[in-house]
């Protein structure tokens, strides 16, 4: 997910106390949120409006506390390019598959959860969608069960995301 601001509306988020909530947003709702900002990436075209200091501080904020990146753009054109690079980076990296996050745990409670995130190899469950499946349907099993509507009653779960955990949980295994 993508938020974009232009510097101003970057500034405005910071005043009126939406900026946080966002990213709050982002980084509940989304596995590797992003945002860009279009404009001066030193905010002189608006340095009027705010201190400097609390610029950068919100800046640091999004990136360090809340392991969002963020990418400056100086125009709407080079904003339909970092898109467009996204976008074929995103299809790239869809192909390949993806490091398990964590350590093998020893530890019997969250060895559900470990499972489940063995599926972001393919499937893109990563530990916040895990804990939310675990959380809604209590046990693996019942996740392996559960009918996809069911399952698209889980925040962040949606037909795609369903689709690509049935076909991984339910292919038959291949010989060489």
């Amino acid at each position: 997910m993508i938020e974009r601001k232009t510097t101003t509306e970057f500034v405005n988020s910071i005043i009126d106390g939406r900026l946080f909530r966002q990213a709050l947003g982002l980084k509940k709702y989304y596995e590797r949120p992003l945002v860009l900002i279009e404009g001066d990436p030193l905010f002189q075209d608006i340095s009027n409006s705010m201190h400097p200091n609390a610029i950068k501080g919100a800046l640091v904020s999004i990136s360090v506390k809340w392991k969002i990146p963020v990418i400056f753009s100086k125009d709407p054109e080079e904003t339909a390019t970092f898109l467009s690079l996204i976008s074929a980076q995103n299809e790239y990296l869809a192909g390949e598959v993806r490091k398990r996050h964590g350590k093998k745990t020893k530890k019997p409670g969250k060895r559900p959860l470990y499972f489940l995130t063995g599926l972001s190899y393919v499937s893109y469950v990563g530990e916040k969608t895990g804990l939310k499946l675990l959380n809604h349907f209590g046990s693996i099993e019942k996740v392996v069960n559960a009918p996809s509507r069911k399952l698209m009653g889980v925040p962040g779960v949606g037909n795609k995301k369903v689709e690509m955990i049935k076909e991984v949980l339910l292919k038959e295994h291949e010989t060489r």
